[in-house]
């Protein structure tokens, strides 16, 4: 995540075309059935519970966008100072003797990128995630985020 935060970060939400991405949002019935796909039984019927408490329609999007748009240069900073650089936060896991990368855990950088388009719908809480999603960067972030010479290649 603080990778995906620092890709993020790079980019300028204050020039961001709102009208183009409220254009390009999902309405609520194609969401649910994206988060069918990817979850079966109860944990989909969760996951659309979760997800309906933050979703919003093209105006209540519109209106989300424009705030963060207006506050981002106050916003960025802030987020910025909070911010354990990726590549720090592994050294600093490593130097605990804790896991620093998937393998450490048995996984793939691959099997942790294929949890990214489930992960904004587990909670209700809006994240950088949903934000991402909603400014329609999510799937080039999660692209440059695992891209050759990224975290863990």
């Amino acid at each position: 995540m603080s990778a995906f935060y620092e890709r993020f970060l790079a980019r300028d939400l204050a020039a961001l075309d709102i009208d183009a991405a409220v254009a390009r949002w999902a309405p609520w019935d194609a969401v649910e059935a994206d988060i069918r796909s990817k979850f079966t039984g109860a944990l989909a019927d969760h996951a659309v519970n979760e997800t309906k408490v933050k979703n919003v329609d093209g105006a209540g999007l519109s209106e989300r966008l424009q705030h963060f748009v207006s506050s981002w240069d106050s916003l960025r900073p802030r987020i910025t100072a909070q911010l354990v650089p990726a590549k720090t936060l592994q050294g600093m896991l490593r130097a605990a003797g804790a896991p620093a990368t998937p393998e450490d855990i048995g996984l793939t950088a691959e099997d942790v990128r294929a949890t990214f388009p489930k992960a904004m719908y587990y909670r209700s809480r809006y994240t950088v995630l949903d934000l991402a999603r909603e400014a329609g960067w999510f799937a080039e972030l999660v692209d440059e985020v695992f891209a050759p010479g990224g975290l863990w290649t």
